[in-house]
């Protein structure tokens, strides 16, 4: 007589101890008490008529048999994550929760929305201070705002991208609402997407001419969530707002980046 198959909620906490190497790992993992993960552990090697782990002062230690199961039992939980991505939100009413996570499958739906302009500018009253700089030159004697050690923002601009280092920049972080907020705050000159700064009138545009790049803008979602109807609507509507914004804003059209490094050190 064919075997019964093992119960779902038994191989998750199986997929668990695994991972966690304990009992108590696994039950915290799952939001269950550890002597319920130990049923679970218990049941599964009695439906499976095989033990699956082994005590250890280090914690449950797989035997061969349970590595050998590992893989069938990721399979399993990989379609049903499918599973629950495909079904959800297919009801005919166009309400409820988006689910809004980075997939782990690498299988993706890409939709190239454009490319956003970024240029140089600083607070009105930052001008007011200290001039206007005329040439990228200039802008060694200006407190700069930039990147810490991600050279995310840098890599964009391509052949230019050797052009400005980490140490040339007086404000550094690596959160662009941080670069912003010192940019808003008037605490020097830095990037700003072209038409985030047109929203704000403290805003000022610095070396309009010798200075623009861009950064590719795509919308992706997870190829099993095509057929749901709310994720559709929203991506749709994500796609047109951000195409409309990134034609608003003046798409930089696959432009290189027109911008030449400041002689170094910041003076101000």
């Amino acid at each position: 007589m064919e075997k019964a198959a093992p119960d779902w909620d038994h191989l998750r906490t199986f997929l668990a101890v695994l991972e966690h190497g304990s009992l108590s790992g696994a039950a915290v993992a799952l939001r269950l008490t550890q002597p319920t993960a130990g049923r679970h552990i218990a049941a599964l090697e009695t439906a499976l008529a095989t033990p699956l782990f082994v005590r250890s002062r280090h914690g449950l230690l797989p035997t061969p048999a349970a590595l050998e199961l590992r893989g069938p039992a990721e399979a399993m939980q990989a379609a049903a994550a499918a599973l629950v991505r495909t079904a959800s939100g297919e009801a005919a009413e166009p309400r409820g929760t988006v689910r809004m996570h980075r997939p782990a499958q690498g299988a993706l739906v890409a939709r190239r929305i454009g490319r956003v302009g970024i240029g140089l500018f600083a607070h009105r009253d930052y001008v007011a201070a200290h001039g206007m700089p005329r040439r990228t030159e200039d802008l060694s004697s200006y407190s700069l705002i930039g990147f810490d050690r991600d050279e995310t923002g840098a890599r964009s601009l391509g052949a230019a991208a050797g052009a400005w280092q980490r140490e040339m920049f007086r404000f550094r972080s690596d959160s662009d609402l941080a670069q912003l907020a010192a940019l808003r705050a008037g605490f020097g000159i830095g990037g700003c997407q072209i038409g985030l700064a047109r929203h704000d009138p403290r805003l000022v545009r610095v070396l309009a001419r010798q200075v623009e790049f861009g950064l590719e803008m795509w919308l992706v979602m997870h190829e099993d969530l095509r057929l749901s109807r709310r994720v559709r609507l929203i991506y749709d509507h994500l796609a047109k707002a951000l195409s409309a914004y990134v034609a608003g804003a003046g798409e930089a059209a696959g432009r290189p980046a027109r911008t030449r490094a400041p002689a170094r050190g910041n003076r101000a």
